[in-house]
């Protein structure tokens, strides 16, 4: 019972750890994306 329940809560944890590293990684994705566009329209404008 006490093995069920420590199981569960590292299930759960493991959720939790991989929901909040594609947080994390969508959100270096799009920060990558502004900062290229960015970038972008820079080198549009220099030129």
């Amino acid at each position: 019972m006490v093995l069920a329940y420590v199981e569960k809560g590292v299930r759960e944890n493991k959720n939790y750890y991989l929901r909040r590293r594609l947080v994390e990684t969508f959100g270096q994705t799009n920060r990558t994306v502004l900062i290229n566009r960015l970038r972008l329209v820079a080198v549009l404008l220099g030129g």
